[in-house]
């Protein structure tokens, strides 16, 4: 029972590395991850739109907008192809000043570090040795005495 998560990730790491997006699938709750990809986000649109509340009149038009666009967004970027890629590896780039857009990127020298954060909860940290701050997080749920599933993805927002 206690290394029945560790075995959930062997097997997505193995699916992953043989391209097996069927698999990944398999070991993922997408309606459950998409949601709480939607939940981060907007909690972080509703953060920043705030603090310019103050300054932009139309800041609560432009929140109800962006929560309009973010389902179809994070529905198309949440799959199990781009699962499959930060399992290889890829993780996200925050964009710097001269980019505008948040890009997947090799990482050669990455850390993986898996644990339980709950009695139903456990992570797994993909992190860059060389820029710790960027980091992803696969958030598994116990679904029932020995089978996981990925529900949540904590990015470096």
């Amino acid at each position: 029972m206690f290394y029945s998560p560790y075995h959930t990730v062997d097997r997505i790491r193995e699916a992953a590395q043989a391209e097996d997006t069927g698999t990944v699938a398999r070991y993922t709750d997408l309606p459950a991850l998409r949601a709480d990809m939607r939940q981060t986000l907007r909690a972080t649109m509703e953060q920043e739109l705030s603090a310019a509340a103050g300054e932009h009149p139309f800041a609560a038009m432009g929140l109800a907008l962006a929560d309009a666009l973010l389902k179809p967004l994070v529905d198309a970027m949440i799959s199990p192809e781009a699962l499959t890629r930060i399992w290889q590896g890829y993780l996200p780039r925050t964009p710097g000043e001269e980019e505008s857009e948040v890009t997947m990127k090799r990482r050669e020298n990455t850390r993986v570090d898996l644990g339980y954060e709950a009695y139903d909860r456990f992570v797994v940290t993909i992190a860059d040795r060389n820029a710790p701050g960027e980091k992803v997080q696969l958030v598994f749920t116990r679904r029932n005495l020995i089978f996981w599933k990925l529900t949540g993805l904590r990015l470096p927002l």
